[in-house]
């Protein structure tokens, strides 16, 4: 049983009190109490309610200490809910965040060893173009322009390519395919493809 304190005073005053001991019960972390549960008030034992100057409360305001009480617990374990189920969101947002990169770095590493192998002889490699987004803003391009992919990849334009020059868009997605004959090529959403090689992972 908490221990509680001895208030003396009109009815109001004692109220006033009766609110502070409240405080004090939520700071034990007493459970919630439930709508079917007895009140505050009543859970004391005979000895304590009369200790607490309760008896010198009205029903009308021995049940609006009882509501103030439930409310308070049940703001608590709400607030308590809320946080736990914002930091289970953070850690499943994480999760997938780190799960995406991965996925990001096992398409990028595949594209990286087919690049090497083509310059083994003899080696035959399919392609499977590979989207991603160039970071920064794009407007165009000259020959050794260098863009610089989210993966982590840069593609440098080739020298056998005209200057091009458009309106400026921000981190626009781009596909690197294969070139006809032999190289690769980027596309550059709202741009022209242009041929390109891998200067850097």
């Amino acid at each position: 049983m908490l221990p509680i304190a001895v208030f003396q005073g009109n009815s109001t005053d004692s109220l006033m009190k009766l609110i502070l001991v409240c405080g004090v019960i939520l700071a034990a972390g007493v459970a919630v109490v439930s709508a079917d549960e007895p009140g505050f008030s009543q859970r004391l034992s005979p000895g304590d309610f009369a200790a607490a100057g309760l008896n010198k409360l009205s029903p009308a305001e021995l049940a609006r200490l009882d509501k103030l009480v439930q409310d308070a617990h049940s703001n608590a374990a709400a607030a308590q809910a809320a946080a736990e189920a914002k930091e289970r969101q953070a850690e499943a947002d994480a999760k997938a965040a780190r799960a995406a990169q991965a996925e990001a770095e096992k398409k990028a590493q595949g594209f990286l060893a087919k690049t090497r192998a083509l310059l083994l002889p003899g080696a035959q490699i399919e392609y499977q173009p590979l989207e991603s987004r160039v970071v920064g803003s794009v407007n165009g391009w000259e020959i050794g322009t260098i863009f610089t992919l989210a993966n982590g990849q840069r593609w440098q334009v080739e020298r056998n390519t005209t200057d091009y020059y458009g309106d400026t868009v921000q981190n626009p997605k781009a596909t690197i395919f294969p070139a006809p004959i032999s190289g690769f090529k980027i596309q550059i959403e709202g741009f022209p493809a242009v041929r390109v090689r891998l200067v850097g992972q």
